[in-house]
């Protein structure tokens, strides 16, 4: 049985698990059944590699559960069947990770090619501002991307107040967002109209008034601009938003 089952057991028999050090930590307000804490036991060593966090400050276990409850939200709050949730939820694990495992380098030269800003070639930052950023040629974005894409494992964490704000977005932008170039030497990525994610936000939320509404759409769009988790540009056809 793997570490991940053996977790879930523990939790269904109201056991909560901790780590001091390379020991495992139990709670629980009644008696724990005496097979799960044979389980515990025996898979010892492996659930204290799943249960101790990584130098993003997560552990597997957080990255799992991350992964379920974005496979759920797209499931049955978006009805998916259940391939295209998972495959949804992984494109939502691949930039927290990123924000998470930010790669930096110096302003003056491209991390994809090697070369220096010309004025005809100008090097783009790429990246969370307080994280950092990767300085690339706007035609290197997509080759060192796939590059360091292919190296990953499943962002700065997303605060309480912007997070059912960033689930509503994630799910608008899977069911109706579409591939463009935000800037004309800018690679493809997936966008969604402001004015939709508007029309999303409005159908997941409970307002007193619609002044309400539209106040606290703009204050939590205008938020996740501010720290970086959406992107904006103006098209002929209203405003664009991708995530960062």
């Amino acid at each position: 049985m793997s570490a991940a089952k053996v977790v879930m057991e523990a939790r269904a028999d109201g056991i909560r698990l901790g780590l001091d050090g390379n020991d495992l930590v139990l709670e629980a307000a009644a008696p724990p059944s005496p097979a799960v804490l044979e389980l515990l036991s025996r898979h010892k060593s492996a659930i204290v590699v799943w249960l101790r966090p990584g130098p993003d400050g997560w552990s597997r276990d957080d990255w799992h559960s991350y992964f379920d409850e974005r496979a759920g939200l797209a499931e049955f709050d978006g009805g998916m069947s259940r391939d295209q949730a998972k495959a949804q939820a992984f494109s939502c694990c691949v930039p927290e990770w990123l924000n998470r495992n930010p790669v930096r380098s110096a302003p003056g030269r491209c991390l994809g090619c090697g070369a220096a800003e010309h004025p005809h070639d100008p090097l783009l930052p790429f990246g969370i501002e307080s994280a950092g950023h990767a300085w690339l040629h706007s035609h290197c974005w997509r080759a060192w991307h796939g590059r360091s894409k292919s190296k990953r494992t499943p962002m700065k964490k997303i605060p309480q107040s912007l997070k059912l704000f960033m689930d509503i977005f994630d799910q608008a932008i899977a069911e109706l967002g579409k591939m463009k170039r935000p800037f004309p030497d800018w690679p493809e990525v997936r966008t969604i109209h402001r004015e939709a994610l508007r029309i999303a936000f409005y159908k997941r939320t409970v307002c007193e008034t619609p002044n309400s509404k539209r106040s606290a759409f703009n204050r939590s769009l205008n938020s996740a601009m501010s720290a970086k988790y959406i992107l904006a540009a103006e098209s002929d056809s209203g405003a664009l938003l991708w995530k960062a």
